[in-house]
């Protein structure tokens, strides 16, 4: 759930509904206020891409959801058999989480830099998903080090920092490559219009996938999805992962050529009888 409640509780609310109806296993929400984020300064101006023109401060403003409505989402998310999460990116909202009883965390990736916020979280010893968006190997290695001190329960996101990114952009071969050099279980943030990178992702080892879902056409989230989207997208992952199945050579041999009065032909292999 990005900005897509519109700041309004029932569409936050129906938003979670949607959520479990297009089979979500989880939802996660913001928690932020403007001044954690930015200053409220006129130099501050967005100058292209999705947001081009605003004021970040009046960005943050629009798409922050009250805190105050945490413990009840996830409270209604958990009564639904879906888990509850939250993204936080500022120390002091740390504290709030914990107070709420929030059970995992989510790092975003223009937070990579804010190792404070970084080791925040990773002495709640709770399970944490960092996205990498634009940071280096060296920024994600720092990052990495940092968790891996107090825990192992941490999942990096790939992901490409653009609201949507083009498909050419996606580059989903580096899900496999950060597996291997961090040795931690790697997922997706997938911020593109459809299905195709998340559907694409499952054969390179992901273990999550976040997705932006909204329940109208309105508001800031352009590249969220609408429930029945969402629906088939989950849908076709899970048959993606169960076709993945294991290695496995051969099958049941119905058919068979053998060689019988000098000719090579077909028969019906015999099975026995039960």
């Amino acid at each position: 759930m990005g900005a897509s409640h519109h700041q309004d509780a029932k569409t936050a609310k129906d938003i979670i509904d949607a959520a479990k109806w297009a089979g979500a296993d989880s939802v996660k929400v913001q928690m932020f206020t403007p001044d954690q984020m930015t200053l409220n300064s006129k130099d501050y101006i967005i100058k292209e891409g999705q947001w081009k023109g605003f004021k970040l401060w009046d960005l943050y403003d629009a798409a922050a959801m009250p805190v105050d409505w945490v413990p009840q989402l996830k409270e209604y998310t958990e009564s639904l058999g879906m888990e509850f999460f939250a993204s936080v990116y500022h120390p002091d909202m740390v504290d709030v989480a914990e107070s709420i009883g929030i059970p995992k965390y989510k790092i975003a990736s223009f937070e990579i830099p804010y190792l404070e916020l970084v080791e925040k979280v990773a002495k709640t010893r709770k399970p944490v998903y960092i996205s990498t968006g634009m940071a280096d190997l060296k920024e994600i290695r720092a990052v990495v080090d940092i968790v891996k001190r107090h825990h192992k329960k941490l999942t990096l996101l790939y992901c490409v920092s653009e609201y949507p990114p083009k498909m050419e952009d996606m580059n989903l071969r580096t899900i496999d490559a950060m597996g291997r050099s961090f040795r931690v279980r790697v997922g997706l943030s997938d911020h593109t219009e459809g299905m195709v990178a998340a559907v694409a992702s499952v054969p390179l080892g992901v273990t999550v996938i976040e997705k932006h879902i909204r329940v109208d056409d309105i508001g800031l989230d352009d590249f969220a999805v609408m429930p029945e989207t969402f629906r088939v997208m989950a849908k076709t992952i899970r048959a993606a992962e169960q076709s993945l199945g294991k290695v496995k050579y051969g099958g049941e041999k119905k058919f068979r050529r053998e060689k019988i009065e000098g000719r090579w032909i077909r028969t019906v292999s015999q099975t026995k009888q039960s």
